[in-house]
């Protein structure tokens, strides 16, 4: 093929289009299609089947070649055959074993070899083609044996209902305007409870107990600490007896004595916590998932039962009647601790690591946190205990509260600026970013703030307003300073998406819960994106 005529449009209209037309009638279903979602959108599949959802996943790729590629192709041939792979990937692991869909599929493989040989990458299809096959194979062994555990599980589970997350959303709709709030004044005269909220189960059982280390030194503070009670109480009968002053006497024995047991407490802690200790036993491997720009990924931790412990053992009760100083303690005990954070360093690394993009590397520690399930127990638990950063990690688990902790703690580690935001009435905690003040939501301190709800995948700045059992977030949030650090300079792109979203959700709604065909594909462009339906 001569080199002047490759250019995008020719590419588009004569070697692409051609095949990729008949191969979509083919695998539309004959019957009618209610385009749509089950899930918190609202939406229901109804007659939508995976050819059809294919076939959407080849046009969208098709209508977006321009758009992305029109500046640099052919130099990108070999980026647009592997999006284009991926599909096949799919389409190959569906569609091989039904025999109405075996002539689009043999289709596919032909535009493959027509769009190799246009860009003069001949060689590169054929490398690509046996990985192709080789991993539709691992997919369709994987769908054997899920199906294979659905119908056991099936068989053996009792029939009942799996209530509804309070982050779910059931009506989705988002406000146009920019919310702006002015910087929170502290509160100080508001009472605290000795009590955390609400965010754990009663009983949670990790896979290994350790034995604490320090059970021992512990008792030996208690132990010296007596000592020096007795010590101080025979000091204040002598010193009374020679000098007449005892309200005097007992001030400065109770201080003197205060400073004999914190000394002795801060020895046996040094020595309890020294560079000789080490937490890193009962190790399991922990693997999390995340999702950036629609490209799946996952990151393997190796988490240890002694960090566990540790952690657990970590106070959670602060005795303060001041709302501002009660969570300034809980953020330094559990997103500043010196020992969580030396075992969740190589998490943080591995982020780094898959892209040199900081604000890629604040995308994917988002999705990491939101793909993480939630925490069902606690839904309709009484308990007050609140797990940290590491336990949620830990366990692969957590309530809003304790996800949007572990946000916070990477977004401060990636160098972000970051605050957690605090719905009082609503018992609901989220997390948001520093960001330019026309994208934020909120406006803290001089700087503007964009939402990110971290219990399941979200869009950026996009929020929800149907929560089960509160509705929307109506208060006005209790800003908690977390970290200050760099804005998310590229939000622009999840602003405009989520505006995007919020007006496809509203048109679906007006229909009946249906969207025309050119919405639904950018419905499916924007949900596969984001990994919207993958929590």
């Amino acid at each position: 093929m001569p080199t002047e005529k490759r250019d995008i449009h020719y590419f588009i209209t004569r070697v692409v289009n051609p095949d990729l037309n008949w191969i979509v009638v083919s695998l539309r279903s004959s019957q009618p299609v209610v385009y749509g979602r089950d899930g918190y959108t609202g939406l229901k599949w109804s007659d939508h089947s995976v050819s059809d959802r294919l076939a959407s996943r080849l046009e969208e790729w098709r209508d977006n070649l321009w758009y992305e590629y029109k500046r640099d192709f052919p130099e990108n041939g070999k980026k647009i055959l592997d999006e284009f792979f991926e599909i096949l990937v799919e389409s190959e692991a569906k569609l091989s074993e039904d025999p109405n869909k075996r002539e689009a599929l043999h289709g596919l493989w032909r535009l493959a070899e027509s769009m190799g040989d246009y860009l003069g990458l001949s060689e590169y299809v054929s490398q690509k083609a046996e990985k192709v096959k080789n991993r539709a194979a691992e997919i369709r062994e994987r769908d054997r044996y899920l199906k294979e555990k659905a119908k056991e599980a099936s068989a053996s589970r009792e029939s009942k209902t799996r209530p509804i997350p309070p982050h779910t959303i059931t009506s989705p709709q988002r406000e146009t305007n920019i919310k702006r709030m002015p910087p929170r004044k502290k509160e100080k005269n508001k009472p605290l409870p000795t009590k955390t909220r609400k965010t754990t189960p009663k009983q949670r059982v990790p896979e290994k107990r350790i034995k604490k280390p320090s059970t021992k030194k512990k008792s030996t503070t208690k132990t010296l600490a007596g000592w020096v009670v007795l010590l101080l109480v025979l000091a204040v009968g002598a010193s009374w007896a020679f000098t007449g002053t005892p309200t005097q006497i007992i001030e400065d024995a109770v201080s003197e004595g205060r400073s004999l047991i914190d000394g002795a407490k801060s020895s046996l802690i040094d020595d309890e916590h020294g560079a000789e200790y080490s937490y890193a036993t009962s190790p399991i491997t922990g693997t999390f998932p995340y999702c950036l720009r629609g490209r799946k990924g996952e990151i393997s931790l190796t988490l240890y039962g002694g960090v566990l412990e540790y952690m657990k053992n970590v106070p959670r009760t602060v005795y303060s009647n001041q709302q501002d100083e009660y969570w300034d303690i809980m953020v330094e005990r559990l997103i500043g601790n010196r020992i969580q954070d030396e075992y969740l360093t190589p998490l943080v690394e591995r982020i780094q690591s898959i892209t040199d993009n900081p604000d890629d590397q604040l995308r994917i520690a988002v999705s990491l946190v939101q793909l993480i399930p939630y925490d069902w127990s606690t839904y309709s638990s009484s308990t007050t205990y609140m797990k940290s950063p590491y336990e949620v990690l830990y366990y692969n688990k957590g309530a809003c509260a304790e996800k949007s902790f572990l946000l916070a703690y990477l977004l401060k580690k990636l160098g972000y600026g970051a605050v957690l935001l605090e719905y009082k009435a609503e018992n609901h905690m989220a997390v948001a970013v520093k960001c330019p003040l026309q994208y934020a939501n909120f406006q803290y301190g001089g700087a503007g703030y964009c939402f990110i709800e971290a219990t399941r995948p979200t869009i950026i700045t996009y929020i929800p307003d149907t929560y089960i059992g509160v509705g929307e977030l109506k208060s006005t949030p209790h800003i908690i300073f977390v970290s200050d650090g760099r804005e998310f300079a590229g939000v622009k792109e999840e602003y405009r998406d989520a505006e995007d979203y919020e007006r496809l959700m509203e048109l679906a709604h007006r229909n009946n819960n249906v969207l025309p065909q050119p919405e639904y594909q950018r419905w499916v462009y924007l949900t596969n994106k984001y990994c919207l339906h993958d929590n």
